[in-house]
């Protein structure tokens, strides 16, 4: 009777829908950490991707199958990072949104993702490396523009898979690219 992610009252109007055990919760969960694992050997840039976001979620995890935390409070409890400083960016392009764009870039001193996001955006905004300015005739749309970067940062054990990161760098008081 002790579902995830928190209890909610059982009412006469959700039918035939019950909450999944934690048992039946935790096999789900570790379905989609397999799943990533499977990706992550893939490999390349979208393997490392797979590896942060799998990363995440067995810190989540984690948070939930301790005992004494309750699962609203362990689910949003924060987790930390991987903290390599070593990131993969996704192009970001209106009418598409998430795309198959990405370039690897190392950030010294390490930062967030938000913040990796943020400051490149800021120095590139007509994109650079993969990730081009505008795309067009993708599955999702005819055209559409660099509006964002996403950034993930990658854990230790896929830093293998971005092979030759571009630099990001604070010096003299600024961020400063460098391309490889």
């Amino acid at each position: 009777e002790s579902g995830l992610p928190f209890s909610v009252s059982r009412r006469p109007e959700y039918g035939g829908i019950r909450k999944a055990t934690k048992d039946e919760t935790f096999a789900h969960f570790d379905s989609i950490v397999d799943t990533f694992e499977k990706k992550i050997k893939y490999g390349g840039l979208s393997g490392a991707i797979s590896a942060s976001k799998q990363h995440y979620l067995n810190s989540v995890l984690a948070n939930l199958k301790t005992n004494g935390i309750d699962a609203y409070t362990a689910i949003s409890t924060a987790v930390s990072d991987p903290e390599t400083g070593l990131y993969v960016l996704m192009g970001i392009y209106s009418g598409q949104g998430p795309s198959e764009h990405l370039e690897g870039l190392v950030a010294v001193p390490r930062l967030t993702e938000k913040e990796v996001s943020r400051i490149m955006f800021e120095l590139k905004p007509e994109g650079f490396g993969n990730i081009p300015k505008e795309v067009r005739n993708t599955h999702a749309t005819s055209h559409g523009d660099l509006v964002a970067m996403w950034s993930y940062e990658v854990p230790e054990k896929a830093r293998v898979l971005v092979p030759f990161p571009n630099a990001l760098e604070y010096k003299d008081s600024e961020w400063c690219f460098s391309e490889v």
